[in-house]
């Protein structure tokens, strides 16, 4: 079924929940702010997204939306999902948040998304005065708050299958 460590479904509930709420400031605050030259510019969550857009890279804008942004966060509200429906003792296998967690989790990259912007950041820094804004720290915060959720709670698919076999079907009242 899954792996779990210390905490039960607590400790992976909060870490999702906390990564669902970092989520919010992620996305609303200032992410990274530039200065050269006299000019300013601040940019978000989204702005890079947008830039590739405007830059005539819709396939590209796309793909950094989807993997840096909306899996993440559909991933960890699935997983949100999965372990409030556990809790409540109802280990149903076949939840189909399971199989969509599962398969978020390979599209879904945070982390790869948090290197990036630290690896732009250094290499612009030569260039300009750089500032990280509190948006991005909310976002590497969430970003670890959800690695560390599936770190605690790891969804196995054959697992998964091999216990929904060996346990018997709910027979239904008539």
């Amino acid at each position: 079924m899954a792996r779990r460590s210390f905490g039960g479904l607590n400790a992976p509930l909060a870490l999702s929940l906390t990564a669902l709420i970092l989520a919010v400031p992620a996305s609303t605050l200032p992410f990274v702010t530039l200065a050269r030259f006299g000019n300013t510019r601040t940019s978000t969550l989204l702005s890079g997204s947008r830039g590739l857009w405007r830059h005539h890279m819709p396939s590209l804008s796309t793909w950094v939306l989807f993997c840096g942004v909306v899996a993440p966060l559909l991933e960890i509200t699935f997983l949100a999902l999965i372990l409030t429906w556990w809790r409540r003792d109802a280990h149903d296998h076949s939840n189909p948040w399971v199989k969509a967690a599962h398969q978020l989790q390979h599209w879904s990259m945070p982390e790869i998304h948090v290197l990036a912007v630290l690896v732009s950041f250094f290499k612009i820094g030569s260039l300009a005065q750089t500032t990280m804004g509190v948006g991005f720290y909310c976002y590497a915060a969430a970003a670890t708050a959800m690695l560390a959720a599936w770190q605690t709670f790891t969804l196995e698919p054959a697992r998964v299958l091999a216990t929904q076999a060996a346990t018997p079907e709910k027979k239904e009242a008539t």
